[in-house]
């Protein structure tokens, strides 16, 4: 899982802000589309929380950072004459994304988008108490970036998470 994210990573980091855009504004149009549903089924699946303000929730957390974010450019250098500074963005690689069972699909649209934005590959790991919630909408959300040109491999999710996983992730990466 690692090997294949840091070749998505690689590849990732070197995509033009109008393909990260377009891949971005996919990716967020299908957690929006999804957002009354993943609500329902985190109440479901944790027994936290009431559905309708997990709507809010994901539709903050996809469309929403979508917006914010649109006019940001975290993909093209940039170069201050006056200062006599270049600012190069860089991807950091792949991010080992945690979520909660409070919250576990608005928390995996925006880590998603956030790395998406910045050019990272990114894996999501679930709690255990929201998995089945959260491996799902990570899915259609990599289905989502490879449709739009993302590199498969960019976003993926731990099938069976747990503690012990994901410290020997965090050890591996160190």
């Amino acid at each position: 899982m690692l090997q294949r994210a840091q070749w998505a990573a690689r590849s990732f980091g070197r995509y033009d802000k109008q393909s990260v855009d377009r891949i971005v504004n996919a990716v967020a149009a299908v957690a929006e589309a999804k957002a009354h549903e993943y609500a329902e089924w985190a109440v479901r699946e944790t027994g936290f929380g009431v559905p309708e303000h997990k709507v809010i929730k994901n539709i903050a957390c996809s469309t929403g950072v979508a917006k914010t974010y649109r006019d940001h450019d975290y993909v093209t250098p940039r170069f201050d004459s006056v200062s006599k500074i270049v600012e190069v963005p860089r991807p950091a690689g792949v991010v080992l994304a945690l979520t909660p069972s409070t919250n576990p699909v608005a928390t995996v649209y925006f880590n998603v988008l956030l790395c998406l934005m910045t050019r990272n590959a990114v894996v999501v790991s679930p709690h255990p108490l929201a998995r089945e919630v959260c491996t799902d909408a990570a899915r259609a959300l990599a289905a989502a970036a490879v449709d739009a040109g993302a590199p498969d491999g960019a976003i993926q999710v731990v099938d069976t998470p747990s503690i012990p996983l994901i410290d020997a992730l965090m050890t591996s990466e160190r």
